[in-house]
């Protein structure tokens, strides 16, 4: 998909309030007196390498499932679609 126009103007909106929302995000766990004010401490690098860790397995499952579910890019399904029985 190519990002022209009003996609593009929406694709900039959104990633900047992704920065933002990222930022105030980070404000909360490092400025001393948000730790103090919200009862929150520093994450330190050890936690991070975890999180990022889980997020990237959780990530490959995600696609793996979507590459398997949507026919591994020839457009047909590669799962039957799910049948739902009268109640």
């Amino acid at each position: 998909m190519i990002l022209t126009g009003d996609n593009f103007a929406l694709a900039m909106r959104t990633g900047l309030v992704s920065l933002v929302i990222l930022g105030v995000q980070l404000l909360f766990t490092y400025v001393p007196a948000m730790n103090r004010l919200f009862h929150t401490a520093p994450i330190g690098a050890e936690s991070w390498l975890r999180i990022l860790g889980v997020a990237a397995v959780v990530f490959l499952i995600v696609e793996l499932e979507k590459w398997l579910r949507y026919g591994r890019g020839r457009g047909e399904p590669a799962l039957p679609e799910k049948t739902h029985l009268p109640l």
